[in-house]
């Protein structure tokens, strides 16, 4: 039976290394903007959740986007450019890990094969995981640094 979604990450829950890195270097604000996030579903959600959660105000950062030098740029006007603190992405990741139905898998793809539409996952370890479509979120290997 394969699952629809599946996680796979080494530690012991989905983006366990991005976590402890963000932690390790006491990360205040991401770099990246709301519009930047793991629902694939939904490119608004964690402006959703922001909203829903009543922290739009207190944990986001207006990106500076001049709005009347681009009328046109609906993700300035929305909020989408704004940047997330850590604590707002973090809960809306756990928010959504939580209520996505996902398979969670401890391990670490060790390769890809396979072409569009029939891949398979090697784990470490021999398992495998067969897979439609992957998406790989690589980071940066090896510990953080300043």
């Amino acid at each position: 039976d394969v699952p629809r979604v599946c996680v796979v990450d080494p530690g012991d829950a989905w983006m366990h290394t991005w976590h402890e890195r963000f932690k390790a270097l006491q990360i205040k604000w991401l770099r990246s903007p709301m519009g930047a996030h793991p629902d694939t579903f939904d490119s608004n959600s964690l402006l959703a959740y922001a909203h829903s959660s009543g922290r739009a105000e207190a944990d986001t950062y207006d990106s500076g986007v001049d709005k009347k030098r681009f009328p046109n740029l609906r993700e300035a006007w929305t909020g989408l450019l704004d940047l997330p603190s850590n604590a707002l992405f973090e809960d809306f990741c756990q928010d959504l890990a939580n209520r996505l139905p996902h398979t969670f898998v401890k391990g670490k793809a060790e390769a890809v094969k396979g072409e569009d539409g029939d891949f398979t996952v090697v784990l470490d370890g021999g398992r495998t995981v067969k897979a439609k479509s992957v998406v790989l979120a690589l980071g940066v290997p090896g510990p953080g640094t300043v």
